[in-house]
């Protein structure tokens, strides 16, 4: 997978300095929930009950989730179809609970999230851009410092625009933010626009959803990247 999980924080810091000591960006986090994918129950920690009602729903859901379906070397294709899971999950929840009221504040939540999620992909592409280019290192390195500080002034204008002050995220923009924080982020959404397009063909239906996704968890790397990219052209266009 595109990153490792530890249960001892002392040991990850460890991989991440020699990691670092290779020059390579590394970022550590904590979870609060994992799957061990059908191997043993799934546990349930008081780390998730710190979230609300929603949030705790669509964790479980995003967890269960990977039992469901996992394609072995693909992170992004199973954390998008996770998420996908979850987003839906939590939608068919909430109606079943006649809770308008908290799927709205749920759906504003989301709103920002993706919203957000837009500006850390065109960070990632013009840093894609920018590493494909034939500069010396230290041009390149100013030219990168250079497109993380227009992260986070875009952010500012964001926060102080559409989100009305909101500052849910300003603790993660805070960081010196690395390759790496962009990376973990794509790996869980890159592909979600090209699973609910794929959930809207099956017109909701969950077990219709669930066996194409595995078949094209079946296709070879390449075949599954290009169908995905399809699908992902396809909703994205839709919106």
């Amino acid at each position: 997978i595109s990153y490792r999980g530890y249960y001892t924080e002392a040991k990850a810091q460890a991989f991440a300095k020699e990691l670092q000591q290779q020059g390579l960006e590394t970022y550590v986090g904590g979870v609060q929930a994992y799957s061990t994918l059908g191997w043993t129950s799934d546990p349930l920690l008081n780390t998730m009950l710190r979230r609300d009602k929603a949030s705790v729903a669509g964790l479980i859901f995003h967890e269960l989730a990977h039992q469901e379906l996992y394609v072995e070397n693909d992170s992004a294709f199973n954390e998008s179809f996770a998420t996908t899971v979850e987003l839906d999950g939590l939608q068919r929840w909430f109606a079943s609970q006649n809770d308008s009221t908290a799927y709205q504040e749920y759906v504003q939540r989301q709103k920002r999230r993706q919203q957000l999620n837009v500006l850390l992909q065109q960070t990632r592409d013009d840093l894609k851009a920018l590493y494909a280019e034939a500069i010396t290192p230290q041009q390149m390195r100013a030219q990168k410092a250079a497109a993380f500080a227009a992260l986070k002034q875009r952010y500012s204008k964001m926060k102080q625009g559409q989100w009305q002050g909101y500052k849910g995220y300003d603790a993660w923009m805070a960081q010196d933010l690395n390759n790496a924080h962009l990376a973990i982020i794509a790996t869980y959404h890159e592909w979600v626009p090209a699973f609910q397009a794929v959930l809207s063909e099956c017109q909701g239906k969950l077990a219709c959803f669930y066996s194409r996704a595995r078949q094209l968890g079946e296709m070879t790397p390449p075949a599954r990247l290009a169908a995905l990219s399809q699908y992902k052209a396809r909703e994205l266009a839709r919106k």
